[in-house]
């Protein structure tokens, strides 16, 4: 099965945050799950232009975004709102309940409050809006991959952690 599978190659067997660093393998993995060609090419530009970055899949649907997020073993996924099939809601709810420790940026043109507000509330890292914020993607994504060197990503969401890196001042 090819599903958001890029025609250079196959996407990587998953393996555990913590099984990567212990090999010495500090890519970050990014997940897109946009539908719009626009968007995507944008978002490639982005990540082909970061070190060490790479994307690990290209989800079209909200579907296909939850099967890519269970396969691909991504560190970030950038997720629109508005997509065929579910919601990007829907499915930031069922990733964050499955992954607590991936990043998951909102990246929509729905940006009112009452939409950034849920978001936030249902897990999300982040929230920008496509044309007012787009430009803070390779800020945020370089210092993601920045912390990955370090070691995993830590879950920053949660009773324990609330969205920390959302009070980061550099953001």
């Amino acid at each position: 099965m090819n599903i958001g599978i890029f025609p250079n190659g196959p996407i990587r067997p998953k393996k555990s945050h913590w099984a990567r660093w212990i090999e010495g393998i500090f890519s970050m993995r990014v997940l897109m799950a946009e539908d719009s060609v626009f968007v995507v090419d944008r978002l490639r530009g982005i990540v082909d232009a970061l070190e060490p970055v790479e994307i690990v899949g290209l989800a079209r649907d909200g579907d296909e975004a939850l099967q890519l997020f269970r396969s691909a073993a991504p560190d970030v996924v950038v997720l629109d709102l508005q997509m065929p099939k579910r919601d990007g809601l829907e499915v930031l709810t069922e990733m964050r309940t499955e992954n607590g420790a991936c990043v998951i940026i909102i990246l929509t043109n729905h940006n009112l409050p009452e939409f950034r507000t849920a978001c936030l509330q249902a897990g999300a890292d982040f929230f920008l809006g496509k044309s007012t914020e787009f430009d803070r993607l390779p800020e945020i994504l370089s210092e993601l991959a920045h912390r990955l060197e370090a070691g995993p990503l830590r879950p920053l969401t949660g009773p324990n952690n609330p969205r920390a890196i959302l009070h980061d001042d550099r953001f």
